[in-house]
């Protein structure tokens, strides 16, 4: 028993031993990491190289030579078949209208009467046969003066005024029709504002 107790103070012991070898290898670790970081550092060396570039000036000259060509367009004959229909312009030019201006009439606050100008551009007379009023109101604010143009006959270059009168400022959109002999209509709008209350 004596040597099982012997040899286990020799186990302790040495395990003693090697603890207290690592605690010192751990300090003489710190220390020496210690005295490494409180070192001066070495002063850097800077060497500065100057090198003194001798400059010239150049100059060039550059000539440029461009050649363009150019074509010349090529033209070609059209044929056309001797039965292709014809189109006569001419006769569009004279054709028989009315030109009707302003095509719009907008009655403000203030505005109580405008006049509408039928003129015949054209190259041939052309007759007024009748107007017609159409109104969204079952009555009417607006009257027309058609005395100096209702079944004219205006000549090339003529012309005739129609009056167009605000009565009654209610509110109110028509339109006036100017028919002739040609069969084209022509129509004026009229709107007119309601009174302020």
């Amino acid at each position: 028993m004596r040597a099982i107790t012997l040899h286990l103070n020799d186990f302790v012991e040495d395990q003693e031993r090697r603890r207290r070898r690592a605690f010192a290898f751990g300090i003489i670790a710190i220390l020496l990491a210690l005295g490494a970081a409180l070192r001066k550092p070495k002063p850097e060396i800077q060497i500065q190289v100057r090198e003194k570039i001798k400059t010239n000036t150049v100059t060039e000259t550059v000539v440029r030579t461009d050649t363009v060509v150019q074509y010349r367009p090529r033209v070609e004959e059209i044929v056309l078949p001797a039965n292709r229909p014809i189109l006569d312009f001419a006769g569009l030019i004279g054709a028989r209208h009315l030109c009707v201006t302003p095509h719009r009439i907008a009655f403000g606050p203030e505005s109580t009467v405008e006049h509408v100008t039928i003129s015949n551009p054209g190259a041939k007379a052309v007759t007024i046969t009748r107007t017609a009023l159409l109104s969204d109101r079952p009555r009417s604010g607006l009257s027309f003066d058609l005395a100096g143009c209702d079944g004219k006959t205006l000549q090339p270059g003529d012309y005739c005024k129609v009056g167009v009168s605000l009565n009654d400022r209610a509110g109110e959109t028509a339109s006036l029709w100017i028919f002739n002999d040609v069969g084209d209509p022509e129509a004026v709008l009229v709107t007119s504002t309601s009174r302020a209350n």
